[in-house]
């Protein structure tokens, strides 16, 4: 788990074979939820993320 620069709330891990795809994610702790923002190519995943 690593903590994105630019936003504080979300997180990403690498995945996929060759971890070339990201799975970009924010934990809500005070309702017990993760919520997956956006799963992509590495090259494409950061673009339009809020």
């Amino acid at each position: 788990m690593e903590k994105l620069e630019a936003k504080a709330k979300l997180h990403r891990i690498y995945a996929g074979p060759g971890k070339d795809y990201r799975v970009i994610y924010q934990i809500q702790d005070e309702n017990l939820l993760v919520l997956v923002v956006r799963v992509g190519d590495r090259k494409d995943v950061y673009r339009r993320v809020k």
